[in-house]
């Protein structure tokens, strides 16, 4: 896995979260991809639950949990944290590369849009972290930004510096104590659209905004066809990858961690 841009820029995260707020009532993103992260939940989901969003931001790809379905939203930034709406069990200000969980403390982890950043120096460290913190036989869900034909302006306005495929992406949970359920990709139907945008557009903005009323329509009806497809077979391609795990039993795992945090300590000495 490789960086697509190494040159972490400044990101304006009050102006990002405002734009995104102002979107998340109407925009096709919010009303077709975190559903769409529920759709690859369905039937993981029971009440009593404890979620951690990682890299949790405004909390959009939880916000419509169960009822019953305790959230712990975890963010590095405070402003993010306050931006979470509706019933949260617990908020973290915390960094994904050491996570102050215990050990199987939460029955799923839904990592959404983290790991393409710059800040996430060491992915592979924060997928540990990921599998550590979620109890035997509890799920993980990895969402990103897919394939580095689109990446553009969109990405480094959120931070971002990669882009995965189904393999790199599993490439991270390699040699960890984790069985994959589903691997598809998410939106191809802006697949084409989003590409053109991304090879001749030079603004410094998001995407999200393009358009009008009358696309994002469009996109919200193609969108939720294409839900509907997903839950019957995997998408070949998209401007999304996700994958879905179920963390297996090893008792060795923890016990491996452990000599790696000592390392750490021991090189900070």
């Amino acid at each position: 896995m490789n960086n697509i841009n190494n040159n972490q820029a400044s990101v304006d995260y009050p102006a990002l979260y405002e734009e995104m707020r102002s979107l998340q009532d109407w925009n096709w993103w919010f009303k077709i991809h975190y559903p769409a992260i529920l759709d690859l939940l369905e039937g993981y989901l029971k009440p009593g639950m404890l979620v951690l969003d990682l890299g949790s931001a405004g909390g959009w790809s939880t916000a419509d949990l169960p009822a019953g379905v305790k959230r712990i939203m975890l963010d590095l930034r405070p402003i993010a944290l306050k931006l979470t709406e509706g019933k949260i069990f617990g908020r973290v200000c915390g960094d994904g590369h050491k996570i102050p969980l215990k050990t199987g403390a939460c029955d799923l982890v839904v990592c959404e849009g983290l790991l393409h950043q710059c800040e996430a120096v060491e992915p592979r460290r924060i997928v540990e972290e990921m599998v550590r913190i979620c109890r035997p036989g509890g799920i993980i869900i990895s969402v990103e930004p897919a394939f580095n034909c689109l990446f553009g302006s969109h990405d480094l306005v959120f931070g971002g510096c990669r882009r995965f495929t189904i393999r790199s992406l599993m490439n991270l949970f390699a040699g960890l104590p984790v069985k994959d359920i589903r691997k598809t990709y998410l939106h191809l139907f802006v697949f084409l659209p989003t590409w053109l945008v991304r090879k001749f557009a030079k603004r410094a903005t998001t995407d999200l905004a393009l358009g009008n009323s009358l696309t994002n329509n469009i996109c919200i009806g193609l969108g939720t066809i294409e839900r509907w497809l997903t839950r019957l077979f995997p998408m070949p391609f998209g401007i999304t990858v996700a994958v879905l795990l179920r963390r297996e039993e090893e008792p060795g795992f923890a016990m491996d961690l452990n000599r790696r945090d000592a390392k750490d300590a021991e090189k900070l000495n």
